[in-house]
């Protein structure tokens, strides 16, 4: 359907595992931003089966949260369709919310909420939980000065780039620069918002 200006997919879809039981069912809603498929769409679950707050993963708007978005973007890198949309990340996302229901816990794990979320997200993808190596990565892929292979690595370490932080680099390509601008200003606010609470107190 085309509503508010933006092109709609709904309907329903089934949770059915590899022995072709069903488990479950959804009604669902898919908006398709303006600029698909260079975007990922947006989903809502509209049925009320799944309450809307932070800990079953619902954004304030009532969109479902079905990862941090870089990782929608390298989940779906080999092209943003509407069949690899839902096989990739919907029907993962509302398998999820079956089986936390029925066993208390997401199958998988889960990311934080918010800031604590993204930041897990980039430590796992740089293999580094030290805040200036993170930022010395964005800041690589941001402005365009990633090292040659053979040059030292970014990060400071004493290592060749293709032997440090090269599969990192990698793995983050198929991020756009907007979003990665923007979960970089994300985390830095964070950052530092954190240091002056710090130093009030102190």
């Amino acid at each position: 359907v085309f509503k508010d200006n933006f092109w709609h997919l709904v309907g329903s879809v089934d949770i059915i595992d590899e022995f072709g039981v069903n488990w479950d069912n959804y009604q669902i809603k898919i908006l398709f931003p303006h600029d698909f498929p260079n975007a990922v769409p947006i989903m809502y679950e509209t049925g009320g089966r799944i309450e809307q707050n932070d800990d079953n993963h619902i954004n304030p708007g009532g969109s479902c949260c079905l990862s941090v978005p870089a990782l929608e973007m390298i989940i779906l890198k080999k092209g943003i369709t509407i069949s690899r949309f839902l096989e990739e990340l919907a029907i993962p996302f509302l398998a999820n919310q079956t089986y936390k229901e029925k066993t208390g816990d997401y199958a998988n794990g889960e990311f934080g909420h918010g800031v604590s979320g993204l930041y897990q997200f980039y430590t796992q993808a740089f293999d580094n939980d030290n805040q200036l190596v993170i930022f010395k990565g964005f800041e690589a892929i941001i402005l365009n000065k990633i090292p040659g292979r053979n040059d030292p690595c970014f990060c400071g370490a004493e290592e060749k780039f293709k032997n440090c932080h090269l599969k990192s680099i990698e793995y983050l390509s198929p991020v756009s620069r907007k979003i990665l601008i923007k979960d970089f200003q994300v985390i830095k606010n964070a950052v530092e918002q954190i240091i002056k609470n710090d130093n009030n107190k102190n």
